[in-house]
C-alpha cells in the first residue's frame, strides 16, 4: 500500500512540474487550476512587471492576459510575447502597449494562440516608476 501511495505522489509531482514560472519584480508567482485544463499564471509587485508562463507536457493555448498598474506609467511599453524553444528566429511579440496614461489592458488573441511545450509566454514591462501591478495569465492545456 505504501509504495502505491508513493507513487501516486511521485505522480503528481511530475504532474505539477509542468508549469514553470518566472517572475521580476514581485511576488512569486502562482498558478491556480480553474476548471479542467484551464489554467491562472499571476503574480503582483512593484519592479519590474514580468510574468511568464509554459508547460512542459503538453502545448497551451493562450487565452487571455491581463495587466492592472496602480497608477498610469509613463511612455514604458508593455510587451506580450513568445520566447520559442525553437531559437530566436521564432520567436514572436503578440502585442505591444505603450501604457501612457493606461492602467489596465486587456489582450485576447484574434484567432488561436497555440504554444508548443515549453514554448514561453512573456509578459513585460519595464516599470521604472515602481508603480504597483498585478498580471494575469489564462492559457488552457491542449494535448
Amino acid at each position: 500500500m505504501s509504495k502505491q501511495i508513493f507513487r501516486l505522489v511521485a505522480l503528481l509531482a511530475i504532474l505539477l512540474l509542468p508549469v514553470q514560472l518566472a517572475q521580476g519584480g514581485g511576488v512569486h508567482g502562482t498558478v491556480k487550476s480553474v476548471c479542467d485544463s484551464v489554467f491562472w499564471t499571476y503574480s503582483t509587485g512593484t519592479g519590474t512587471l514580468e510574468l511568464n508562463a509554459s508547460s512542459a507536457s503538453s502545448a497551451m493555448q493562450v487565452l487571455e492576459v491581463r495587466v492592472h498598474l496602480g497608477a498610469a506609467t509613463t511612455t514604458e511599453t508593455l510587451k506580450v510575447s513568445i520566447d520559442s524553444t525553437l531559437g530566436a528566429y521564432y520567436d514572436a511579440a503578440l502585442s505591444t502597449q505603450t501604457m501612457t496614461g493606461v492602467g489596465d489592458y486587456v489582450f485576447r488573441p484574434s484567432s488561436e494562440c497555440i504554444l508548443d511545450k515549453n514554448d514561453l509566454l512573456k509578459v513585460w514591462c519595464p516599470n521604472a516608476a515602481g508603480t504597483r501591478w498585478g498580471a494575469v495569465i489564462i492559457w488552457r492545456k491542449r494535448d
